[in-house]
């Protein structure tokens, strides 16, 4: 299995958010968790370690991703509502 780069990493990290859908019922917090994702940018740690990790073990990105940005979620939705 071919490893990939950080920057590869990254790229999947930050392409995923843009294709969730995100629930009605969130209401006015769909708005904050869209920016938390997609636009305030960032280096994208969490999810990228996670992948990498995943990677290490024999998974495919595409299996962890799910995960991984389950983690930048929670820290971004911290961030928005601190």
């Amino acid at each position: 299995m071919q490893m990939h780069t950080p920057d590869e990493l990254r790229g999947r990290a930050e392409d995923y958010p843009e294709r969730l859908e995100l629930w009605p019922q969130l209401e006015g917090q769909r708005e904050s968790a869209r920016y938390a994702l997609v636009e305030m940018g960032g280096k994208r740690i969490r999810p990228v370690s996670s992948l990498a990790v995943g990677e290490a073990l024999g998974a495919a990105p595409e299996q962890v991703l799910p995960a991984a940005i389950a983690l930048e979620m929670v820290h971004n939705f911290s961030l928005v509502h601190d």
